[in-house]
């Protein structure tokens, strides 16, 4: 497991890189507010580190708030498949 950043409680976030923890903080804020975006974000997440599971799951969340489930149900399952190297809370 690496952990190398926290969200924006504390919480540590399972990616050696600082990016795709940068990102993923800022999907998060879009989401939660409700400005677009959050999509977009979540992606650079994954793109900076295709093994941050929490990433992946973020965008499951979003894309099932669109109601766009195929995608969110593809999301859950490529973040199931990288829980493996995530933190118990993660998981």
């Amino acid at each position: 497991m690496n952990v190398m950043d926290v969200d924006r409680y504390g919480l540590a976030l399972t990616t050696s890189s600082p990016k795709a923890a940068e990102a993923y903080r800022a999907g998060v804020d879009l989401l939660l507010s409700a400005y677009p975006g959050a999509e977009l974000c979540f992606q650079e997440a994954i793109d900076n580190d295709p093994g941050f599971a929490l990433a992946h799951a973020a965008l499951a969340r979003h894309l099932q708030i669109y109601a766009r489930i195929p995608e969110a149900k593809n999301a859950l399952a490529v973040a199931r498949q990288r829980v493996a190297g995530a933190s118990a809370r993660e998981r």
